[in-house]
């Protein structure tokens, strides 16, 4: 296969996804493209127009508004019934559809998965938190995006795909909430990075209560609930005090 048309840029070091995030949009943005696209390293477009439909979506909103932060609708199947993630409380893209607006659902996106964003975007908000390391980093980049008065919306025709997250449904509140499965080091930066944005955002009490949440959610889900109560509350205390960087490695108890 050719591969003449991609330039391909090397990193000396294992800086994480958002390390990886950073420092691509940094590089496309420097050499003066207009919209930047992003996809996970596990991801991938399930159909060769799921960007020009993106791109032409981004044509017509960016009469309106330059700042645009446009994602694909991410599914787990070739056959785009489920969702890779989630959006809100939907779970099938039969769901997304049937709530669209002129096939697009605003204010809802799985960042990072076939993510548009414009050059305008990124001179005001910057990139990326590549402190981040891994986890969170396209959260906050898009409640970034939207306090920035961003556009940001999912069109539902872009269709991207992402395998599935392990996820397991718990009652809280009266509810049914689903929660990710992950490994002890990685649970460290789930809840440092989302505790260091909960508290910047909404303050210190947020930020314990949603702490609180994640241990009683590990300990109910996942198999490895115990292991992760160390790396659980070493993220929570870094996270609290603005403790960033690579700090654990992965696959360290």
């Amino acid at each position: 296969m050719n591969y003449d048309f991609i330039e391909f840029v090397s990193l000396d070091s294992n800086v994480g996804g958002a390390g990886g995030f950073y420092y691509g949009m940094k590089y496309a943005y420097e050499n003066g493209f207009d919209f930047i696209c992003l996809m996970d390293d596990d991801g991938r477009p399930i159909c060769k127009d799921t960007f020009s439909v993106l791109f032409e979506k981004a044509k017509r909103f960016y009469k309106k508004n330059h700042k645009l932060m446009l994602n694909s609708l991410v599914v787990c199947d070739e056959l785009c019934e489920k969702l890779s993630f989630g959006l809100g409380r939907m779970v099938t893209a039969k769901e997304v559809r049937g709530s669209a607006q002129n096939g697009v659902i605003t204010d809802l996106i799985n960042p990072f998965n076939g993510t548009l964003i414009s050059k305008e975007l990124v001179k005001e908000i910057g990139y990326p938190n590549r402190e981040f390391f891994i986890r969170g980093d396209e959260v906050d980049y898009q409640s970034r995006a939207a306090k920035a008065g961003a556009c940001v919306a999912t069109i539902v025709d872009s269709v991207y795909f992402h395998p599935s997250s392990e996820v397991v449904p718990l009652k809280w509140k009266g509810q049914i909430v689903y929660v990710g499965i992950c490994s002890p080091w990685k649970s460290y930066y789930l809840v440092r990075n989302y505790c260091y944005r909960v508290k910047r955002d909404l303050g210190n009490l947020a930020a314990i209560k949603q702490f609180l949440f994640q241990i009683y959610a590990t300990l109910k889900c996942n198999p490895e609930g115990k292991a992760c109560i160390k790396m659980l509350v070493k993220g929570f205390f870094d996270g609290m005090h603005g403790r960033l960087g690579k700090r654990v490695l992965p696959g360290q108890k």
